[in-house]
């Protein structure tokens, strides 16, 4: 018999307060509407499988900041697979604390985060597609990925195949100043919003490694941090091509890239332009020699922040 199982707030509510914890659980195929706080929570139960849960029109908490389809909390090698959300108030996924999760087919609607990370470690993420029904700027920030702890670090996380829209925030991760969250890796991701691409503070080594920013001002707003974005449409970290000094000592042209360069080659074509220097802001290079004259080159140039 589940503890605390008088809570009707919940279609399926397990929790272990004593030891050993409650372990291989297996909860599936469940629907649930109009409920307080989540369809599925769990907490303190290892090796528990979560599979096909499908919630909508959870009303939620704002007190609590309560609100999910599927709600784990600690336990160990949790496997949640196949969950859709319709309308949902807070987030579809909550993860706080607990280790190596294995989460994948997340889907549907919220009016304020997709998937929510409080706490943990080595968790894998893969086949996330979520829309926020909310109008941007309407209420309280909106975020399709939050990871978010400000008193742990939350470390080595992997994420694939991740499909997020109409969200305030793309990706959001904070931490605090003495324990920063490390190694979140993403790929395959498709961030379509009018809002901040990426938001950092207090992270070591973010990666997106693959992907496309759609209809997004690819803000990437990072306090106190580390990362790399490549190989990402719309984003924009290598450019190289061809320009001219016509008799003068300096060009300046646009280097398309998605911040200020932070390394800039040149080849040049010509001879007898003495010295040269490069400087560049977030839109332009300029290139100067120190000889007046016109010289032929290509150039190559790198924004790796």
């Amino acid at each position: 018999t589940p503890s605390n199982s008088s809570a009707a707030s919940d279609v399926y509510k397990r929790q272990g307060y004593m030891s050993p914890n409650f372990e291989r659980l297996f909860i599936k195929n469940i629907y649930g509407t109009n409920l307080q706080r989540a369809v599925v929570w769990v907490a303190l139960a290892d090796y528990v499988t979560i599979q096909n849960i499908y919630g909508e029109n959870i009303i939620g908490n704002d007190a609590t900041d309560e609100g999910e389809v599927v709600s784990v909390e600690s336990g160990t090698v949790p496997i949640i697979e196949n969950v859709t959300g319709i309308n949902t108030p807070k987030a579809i996924l909550m993860l706080s604390g607990g280790t190596r999760a294995l989460v994948k087919n997340i889907r549907g609607s919220t009016q304020q985060d997709g998937i929510r990370i409080k706490s943990g470690y080595d968790f894998m993420i893969s086949k996330v597609c979520i829309l926020c029904n909310t109008n941007l700027g309407s209420g309280a920030e909106t975020k399709g990925i939050y990871i978010v702890n400000t008193d742990d670090a939350i470390r080595r996380i992997q994420m694939e195949q991740i499909n997020i829209r109409n969200f305030d925030n793309g990706i959001y991760v904070k931490a605090g100043s003495t324990n920063h969250h490390k190694k979140i890796i993403l790929s395959q991701t498709k961030i379509e919003t009018a809002g901040k691409a990426v938001y950092l503070e207090n992270v070591d080594d973010f990666k997106i490694l693959s992907g496309m920013f759609i209809n997004t001002n690819v803000d990437v707003d990072a306090t106190n941090s580390t990362y790399e974005i490549k190989n990402v449409i719309g984003y924009l970290t290598e450019n190289s091509g061809t320009a001219t000094i016509s008799s003068s000592t300096s060009v300046t042209f646009a280097h398309g890239l998605a911040g200020t360069p932070t390394h800039v080659q040149i080849g040049w074509k010509d001879t007898g332009y003495g010295d040269w220097k490069w400087s560049a802001d977030d839109t332009n290079i300029t290139i100067t020699v120190t000889n007046s004259g016109t010289y032929n080159f290509s150039w190559y140039a790198e924004y790796k922040p």
